[in-house]
């Protein structure tokens, strides 16, 4: 009977075994795919061999021909999209492109790899979702700055609004006709590259699984993508002399990509990854194996969001001699104006949603639990990638009969933490935003081996429930604390938050100098 492995046991042996997976690979096809990076959201691998080692019996997986051609489909359908909005692009961004080119010619140039999103654009300026203020801070120490970017769901208008935006281009613009055939030919070249000899985990050979996985990899769209961003970056330090890059760092496929296209054109260039946002023990993609620094396409710099996640970085010993410093949240810098007024608990749980599919079995928790909890209020906030119809909840009728359940209706996050006394939460970010706020958390423990608690290292103003577990018994032990004891608990969650995100202070974003 295969025994229960603690979050340290499974996430190391896992860490291990897929450095050691991608040795018998072509380095470059398996830094483009989803597997090497271990990144929990996008490489089911995890979740299959957590089911594994928990003894549950693994789904049969091939792929056989159908799935090829409709990989193949897919991925054509994607080249012809990508086809037309790169002429797109070249037609309206064309005299954009020149000015900008042009005026950095024979300068020291700054790249900034980020994304856009439709509410990035307004007023004839660039709202960066991701880097704030660095942009205007590296101009304002006469950085000579060019932001590329990755539309999400907006490609047609963030080409309408670069057009009247300095400093600014897709991605999509540095690539060449032929770049798009590229990826094609190197995906059919690594297609059939697998692993001969066995590889275990724990007591359980999972060559096959990794072998299929890495099949499957390769034949999805963001593999191309990957790739994509390759061909666009050499070609684009080939136009210019690009001495210091940063981008958001998840060690993600994509992001190896650049590293790598940017460092074959310039040896010398600094090379900085900007994590951007909390750090769970689950996000296995940010803790390498031992000594992987060494062949890994990794940043010469790691900037975080502040001191904790710093100090979880550096307590890994995994990044060898890459510099890992605390800069600021600049994601989070509404968080600095936010104002604790102290005041007794009330009866408001919001329940906060991840836009991933295990949000659901949080929901279903929730809602079997709320008649149980007539005497509170409990708003369900879902995430915009997962709106609350589109999850899979098994106990979705029982919400028509219950008066104390409802859907939130704000767009803003700090509006439903205003009216609210207490946060349930599982994964979501929204949790130390509340603790900013003094209000009290309790983490959904799914039981897993792998530990999803952004605020793993926290106990303060926080408590746990399993799904075994009643939440009103919980609620009720945050509703008895006493003034003095709340009181103290708020001070010490505020603390750790300072320290956590660090303020957007001249100082601090100097670390991106």
């Amino acid at each position: 009977m295969t025994q229960k492995k603690s979050f340290n046991e499974f996430s190391t042996e896992y860490i291990k075994i897929i450095s050691i997976a991608g040795k018998h690979f072509c380095p470059f096809s398996w830094h483009a795919i989803w597997l090497s990076s271990k990144n929990r959201f996008n490489s089911p691998l995890i979740h299959r061999f957590e089911k594994l080692i928990n003894g549950e019996k693994l789904s049969e997986r091939e792929v056989d021909l159908l799935t090829i051609v409709k990989a193949m489909f897919s991925i054509i359908k994607t080249v012809g999209i990508m086809l037309v909005s790169w002429l797109v692009t070249r037609i309206c961004l064309w005299q954009k492109y020149k000015k900008n080119i042009l005026s950095l010619k024979g300068k020291d140039v700054y790249l900034i790899k980020s994304f856009a999103y439709k509410h990035s654009f307004g007023q004839n300026k660039f709202n960066d979702p991701f880097f704030g203020d660095v942009p205007g801070y590296l101009s304002d120490n006469n950085k000579n700055i060019l932001t590329i970017y990755a539309p999400i769901g907006c490609m047609f208008k963030s080409i309408f609004e670069n057009r009247k935006i300095d400093k600014l281009l897709p991605f999509i613009y540095f690539l060449k006709v032929t770049d798009f055939v590229w990826p094609l030919i190197q995906i059919y070249k690594n297609y059939n590259l697998k692993i001969n000899s066995s590889i275990y985990f724990f007591e359980h050979d999972v060559t096959g699984e990794i072998n299929t996985q890495y099949k499957f990899d390769s034949l999805n769209d963001n593999t191309y993508f990957s790739l994509l961003f390759y061909k666009a970056f050499f070609n684009l330090a080939g136009q210019l002399n690009v001495k210091d890059y940063v981008h958001t760092f998840e060690n993600n496929p994509w992001e190896k990509m650049c590293i790598l296209a940017l460092r074959k054109r310039n040896k010398n260039i600094v090379i900085r990854g900007y994590q951007h946002s909390v750090l769970p023990l689950a996000s296995l993609n940010m803790f390498p194996a031992e000594g992987e620094y060494k062949t890994c396409p990794f940043p010469d710099k790691i900037l975080t969001v502040g001191k904790v996640v710093a100090d979880i970085l550096k307590s890994r010993n995994a990044y060898g001699d890459i510099s890992i410093t605390p800069a600021c949240a600049v994601r989070y810098k509404y968080l600095e104006s936010l104002k604790f007024e102290p005041s007794p608990i009330k009866k408001v749980l919001l329940v906060g949603l991840e836009g991933v599919v295990e949000a659901a079995r949080v929901a279903e928790y929730v809602i079997d639990q709320a008649a149980q909890l007539s005497s509170w209020k409990i708003i369900i906030r879902t995430h915009p990638a997962l709106p609350f119809e589109k999850l899979d909840i098994q106990n979705r009728g029982k919400i028509l009969k219950l008066d104390n359940v409802f859907l939130s209706n704000e767009v803003r996050v700090i509006d439903d933490l205003k009216q609210s006394g207490v946060m349930l939460y599982w994964g979501s970010a929204v949790a130390l935003e509340a603790l900013k706020m003094g209000i009290p958390v309790i983490h959904y423990d799914f039981e897993r081996c792998l530990n999803y608690d952004p605020l793993f290292d926290f106990q303060e103003l926080k408590w746990t429930v399993t799904h075994a577990q009643e939440l009103s018994t919980v609620l009720n032990l945050v509703e008895s604390l006493s003034e003095d004891i709340l009181e103290k608990k708020r001070n010490k969650a505020i603390s750790y938050l300072n320290d956590y995100f660090y303020p957007s202070t001249p100082e601090n974003l100097s670390s991106f100098l």
